[in-house]
């Protein structure tokens, strides 16, 4: 079976290990001149750089598009998914060393783009925020959990759908609607928020460089006060923000959230497989 599989995926592995070995080389190339020009005052970085390093973000979008989608729904869609559970071993083990090894992998690239993203943000002066798109989606656990978790939900998109080109869709759609919508409203909240109140000034009691690194969540409705010598000027009485240190806390916290739904996905396939398709 773990030939067959390998039969049956070896170009799209192969293609994705040599673009893994390009992003590698260029995060390591770029990381290198980063360290040497750090500490000149003058240096800015490259956006197009950090726009480029930022790639891991659709990581799950490729896996799930184009490694977990079609797995199921093209032998559905050419009529060769009975051909497949009978190459000598049940469907049940079929499917799970097939999810298993699409886990696997997944998990690899995902590590290995963790790995290279999140050495090459410390060599950027410029970004100090963890809690940041490219501080925290693109290092740490994430990485890992989102690129299991996407394909895992194309697997499960063609199972469903039984369609290649359905399942691709809705799990791009399913995918760009989730990730931005939990990264932006439910994420800050996985802590109760500190709180930092404004002097009348609109200066802040504690000094904003506590919470560097930080992920500001919101503030309350702002506050106008007319000036001595005309016009308003407006500050927000309260800010609400979660601490660089929690990053780690954060991590563990999203992490675990969606290896339960990658969990959930494996249990709806392997049902979806063995029990209404048997």
């Amino acid at each position: 079976m773990n030939w067959l599989f390998w039969k049956l995926h070896r170009k799209q592995i192969l293609l994705s290990f040599g673009l893994l070995t390009v992003y590698a080389a260029f995060a390591i190339i770029t990381g290198k001149h980063q360290l040497h020009n750090m500490h000149q005052a003058t240096y800015l970085g490259n956006d197009t750089w950090r726009n480029i390093i930022r790639l891991p973000l659709a990581l799950p979008l490729l896996l799930g598009m184009f490694w977990g989608a079609p797995l199921l729904s093209r032998e559905y869609e050419e009529n060769t998914a009975k051909l497949l559970w009978t190459q000598g071993a049940s469907r049940r083990h079929t499917l799970l060393v097939s999810i298993g090894w699409m886990v696997l992998l997944a998990g690899l690239f995902g590590l290995a783009c963790s790995g290279l993203s999140g050495w090459w943000v410390t060599t950027d002066k410029f970004l100090s925020s963890r809690f940041s798109l490219i501080g925290f989606d693109t290092s740490g656990l994430m990485p890992i959990v989102y690129a299991i978790f996407g394909i895992m939900l194309g697997i499960f998109c063609g199972a469903y759908f039984k369609k290649a080109l359905l399942a691709l869709g809705v799990t791009l759609i399913a995918l760009v609607l989730l990730l931005y919508g939990w990264g932006t409203y439910v994420r800050p909240y996985y802590i109760s928020p500190h709180a930092i109140t404004a002097n009348a000034d609109g200066t802040f009691n504690v000094p904003l460089a506590n919470s560097k690194g930080g992920l500001i969540v919101d503030s309350a409705k702002p506050t106008c006060v007319t000036r001595s010598l005309g016009g308003k000027y407006c500050y927000s009485p309260t800010l609400h923000y979660q601490p660089a240190y929690l990053y780690w806390d954060f991590q563990r916290i999203e992490a675990g959230i969606y290896l339960s739904f990658s969990l959930l996905l494996v249990a709806a396939t392997y049902w979806l497989v063995t029990k209404r398709d048997a």
